[in-house]
């Protein structure tokens, strides 16, 4: 997929409901090998939180539309300066979609001069970050709804 037929804007709070069931959609679809089904539907049913229309109103999230439907999200949380909530609908994973929007984030990230970025990669994903120059720093656990905790790995890319 190239740039061109992926557009990439910023997310609004109309967006919030689709950005969450992408979100459900990609955690559900991944691997057993990653984590259990029940590990996913736990995870992937928590409802859509009373701040996330908050937190993208901070303009620092994006989605991926194809034909004029959303399907990717991705962004910053200022805060943490991390990268949060990339998650590609299963049906388009695979196309170099979450890269281009990635990518995006990325350049956020410098123009806000910021000198990293830090995210919590699920096992799964984490030869897609080494890919995009991520370097592991070390196993962790991801503490999901429901006092859910998934094992996942810390990550950061130092940004020019």
């Amino acid at each position: 997929m190239d740039r061109e037929t992926l557009k990439i804007r910023k997310a609004t709070w109309r967006d919030a409901d689709c950005m969450w069931q992408i979100r459900k959609e990609a955690i559900l679809a991944i691997p057993d090998a990653c984590y259990s089904k029940e590990q996913r539907e736990l995870w992937a049913m928590r409802d859509l939180p009373d701040g996330f229309v908050e937190i993208l109103k901070t303009d620092c999230w994006y989605v991926g539309l194809l034909s004029g439907r959303i399907i990717a999200t991705g962004g910053l949380d200022p805060v943490k300066k991390s990268l949060e909530g990339l998650f590609v609908q299963p049906a388009y994973q695979g196309q170099g979609i979450a890269g281009l929007l990635l990518r995006e984030v990325e350049q956020l990230a410098v123009a806000k001069s910021y000198k990293k970025i830090v995210l919590e990669s699920t096992p799964v994903a984490e030869g897609f970050y080494k890919k995009h120059g991520f370097k592991s720093l070390e196993k962790a656990s991801y503490c999901a709804a429901a006092g859910l905790k998934l094992p996942c790995v810390r990550m950061e890319k130092k940004l020019n």
